[in-house]
């Protein structure tokens, strides 16, 4: 078993700084977007489907698909799991850390999906950015907010990045020391005392693969 060192200690600061940020971005949104919410976007609350709709597509179908989507955004917080031979109360803190970051984020997301649909219609937030849409649709007086929702978005993907690298290195130090990796997943660095040849193979994997 290894035990957490100065190159997770560094890793865990990093990262801690990007979600603060992150956070910060979304509470500003929040925040600043709800005296721009029109109530008139919510009505009605629950969309009737279009005639000759698959199911899905809005209503009750549209609820459980969106559910169901949801869902995979959330398989991320397994990560934290993966550390838990890095955590000092591996038992109190694995429990705690996991219940408290869903609570937080699944109010954060509900937080953010009603300001974003008291903004503008549901109908126009089906695109890749639907913050911006939200934020162009309330006018200039929002425009601020555009540069922030790009820092956000930045800091988001580099935390999820990072999260992500940190917990599939774990992993194949788990699978390696069980023997059912070769040795070398397992390997602890000297002076780290992490894996640290899992966690540059995982690197090199996520960049040749997002560069393509």
């Amino acid at each position: 078993m290894y035990k957490r060192q100065a190159l997770s200690q560094e890793s865990a600061r990093f990262n801690r700084g990007i979600v603060i940020a992150k956070l910060l971005v979304l509470l500003v949104f929040i925040f600043a977007g709800i005296g721009y919410i029109n109530r008139d976007n919510w009505t009605p609350f629950v969309p009737t489907p279009p005639e000759g709709a698959t199911f899905g597509t809005y209503g009750v179908g549209g609820i459980l698909r969106g559910a169901a989507v949801v869902m995979f955004a959330y398989i991320g917080f397994d990560a934290i799991s993966t550390v838990a031979q890095e955590a000092s109360n591996p038992r109190f803190d694995v429990p705690v850390a996991t219940i408290a970051s869903l609570a937080i984020c699944s109010v954060l997301y509900v937080a953010v999906g009603l300001v974003l649909t008291g903004l503008t219609p549901y109908t126009n937030l089906n695109v890749a950015e639907p913050i911006a849409v939200a934020v162009n649709a309330a006018g200039p007086s929002l425009y601020w907010l555009r540069v922030v929702v790009k820092l956000g978005a930045i800091c988001g993907l580099t935390s999820v990045i990072l999260t992500l690298i940190m917990g599939q290195s774990r992993i194949w130090y788990a699978i390696a020391a069980d023997g059912l990796l070769p040795p070398v997943f397992a390997r602890v660095h000297s002076r780290y005392k992490t894996p640290h040849i899992a966690t540059c193979l995982t690197g090199i994997i996520a960049a040749v693969v997002a560069g393509l």
